[in-house]
């Protein structure tokens, strides 16, 4: 009886959360002393200490050769789990003794399949796995991350590959190192479209590559952090060090009413620095070159990108796989691509009054007139 008095007033424990004395001194002793307390009831503090993490399911993304396993891992939520299979068909599904992982056994035949793990309190996620065929020619993707504004890599980017159209199913994933580098070492030949994610940043999403059997695919993105409503970001990115290309590659601003552009030897205008500047200039492959607009005026912008490094080999610009992303606030507005051709610049877009219009052709006159500033 005792014991159960006292395991009944053991768990009516109070923990002291708040203690202030409120004291009046007098002469030489304290008087007027009054201890304040707050209680905060145990046992709900240790409750909340107990909440179980969300549940997830690892890796959500695979591709995986036709015929062969996989293993996925359970956590958080509240265990036990169980597994099933969403779509796809005559997958087998083989759960770990303790429940927490499973290993899923593939079919010959390539398809798409959705395994899905569901918690005892209901709780389901699910994993989507791409069986392809072993035999088929493959190729592999690969590139480096940046940030836009100030060159360096970014770590932990989600790079994730769609087949058959920008929203079609997931081919593969990955997250870029802590080098900024992300590599994809084995997809079918084929056209894919990629997507580039970060917290704190406009996401890149639909880039179209093309995989060839056999062959390694460059794709290098630069990523905006993201800009206020009015501002506009110019990202100018480019191959890394290959015969016949360009090693340094420049970006060039021209705004109404100034005779000369924003480019690497006038990264600001006087008398308008806050309105556009050159946050990043890169020589050595690669890029980014980035341009911020903080405020459009009335007039025409023109946007165009020069071969400064070897002008001599015409077709260089065209053969350095130049892409261009144009941001606004935290949306991806325009992506351009620098076809292949003959010419040391090439006119990329301009802005009309605020709006973008779209040129895109080569234009070597722009190239001696940035000769001559």
């Amino acid at each position: 009886m005792q014991n159960d008095e006292f395991r009944s007033q053991t768990k009516k424990i109070f923990l002291l959360s708040v203690l202030s004395i409120s004291c009046v001194s007098l002469f030489f002793g304290l008087v007027g002393c009054t201890p304040k307390y707050s209680f905060v009831p145990a046992e709900s503090s240790l409750a909340s200490l107990a909440t179980p993490s969300s549940l997830s399911i690892s890796p959500p993304f695979s591709q995986i050769d036709a015929g062969s396993s996989l293993s996925l891992q359970a956590s958080g939520g509240v265990p036990p789990y169980t597994y099933s299979e969403v779509s796809g068909g005559n997958g087998i599904l083989t759960p770990s003794h303790d429940g927490k992982s499973l290993t899923f056994y593939s079919p010959i035949s390539p398809q798409v399949f959705v395994i899905a793990v569901t918690d005892s309190a209901g709780t389901t996620k699910t994993a989507q796995i791409v069986t392809q065929d072993p035999n088929s020619p493959k190729g592999s993707l690969g590139g480096l991350v940046t940030n836009a504004v100030n060159g360096q890599p970014l770590a932990g980017v989600s790079v994730v590959v769609h087949a058959d159209s920008d929203a079609g199913p997931v081919a593969a994933s990955i997250a870029t190192d802590n080098a900024g580098h992300y590599l994809f070492s084995s997809l079918p030949a084929g056209i894919y479209y990629v997507d580039f994610s970060i917290s704190g940043f406009a996401s890149i999403l639909g880039v179209p590559v093309s995989i060839i059997a056999g062959q390694m695919t460059e794709l290098n993105e630069s990523m905006s952090s993201i800009l206020n409503g009015n501002q506009i970001r110019i990202v100018l990115t480019w191959t890394g060090p290959k015969p016949g290309a360009v090693q340094d590659m420049d970006g060039y601003l021209q705004m109404p009413g100034y005779s000369q552009p924003i480019f690497f030897f006038n990264k600001t205008i006087i008398g308008s620095e806050y309105k556009v500047q050159q946050d990043k200039d890169n020589e050595h492959w690669y890029g980014p070159e980035t341009i911020t607009i903080n405020a459009i005026d009335p007039g025409t912008y023109v946007y165009y990108v020069a071969n400064y490094s070897s002008p001599n080999v015409p077709t260089a610009l065209g053969n350095s796989n130049v892409h261009i992303n144009v941001y606004q606030g935290s949306q991806q507005i325009r992506s351009y691509d620098v076809p292949p051709g003959s010419g040391t610049a090439y006119d990329v877009f301009h802005i009309v009054n605020g709006a973008i219009v779209d040129t895109g052709n080569y234009d070597s006159n722009l190239y001696h007139m940035h000769l001559a500033l």
